[in-house]
């Protein structure tokens, strides 16, 4: 499985919030960072996402939902992978029950097929820049 088919089947278990699913793919070093709400927010370990996602996303949404709407790849190295991702986000707001919705960017870094970063900014074009060799 290439490095864009793992993360759409990510954001599958993201969806679902099977934190377990995505934590069995993910090694003890992985990082994750939200560059998307004001404060930069950090975490790591195979439960980072989850860490970042009970700080950020689910603490001010409910029923917050991701999707893959393009991505593309950016190779460093033999060995390291950089992929692109723009995302669809939709949820309800927490309090209000307002729907939300709209993109965002990440960029994930693979070592040798292994993910060991997730980067995520507030918008495409920002995760774009970043992984610009």
């Amino acid at each position: 499985m290439d490095a864009v088919d793992a993360i759409k089947r990510g954001f599958g278990h993201f969806n679902r919030r099977d934190w377990d699913a995505i934590a069995r793919g993910l090694p003890e070093d992985f990082e994750a960072i939200d560059r998307a709400p004001v404060d930069v927010l950090r975490a790591r370990g195979p439960y980072a996402l989850k860490t970042i996602t009970d700080a950020n996303g689910d603490t001010a949404f409910a029923d917050l939902r991701m999707e893959v709407l393009e991505a593309f790849t950016v190779e460093l190295r033999t060995d390291v992978v950089l992929v692109v991702v723009r995302v669809a986000a939709s949820a309800r707001g927490g309090e209000s029950g307002a729907p939300v919705e709209g993109e965002i960017g990440q960029v994930w870094t693979f070592e040798g097929g292994v993910p060991r970063r997730c980067e995520q900014f507030p918008t495409w074009e920002q995760a774009r820049r970043a992984a610009a060799p």
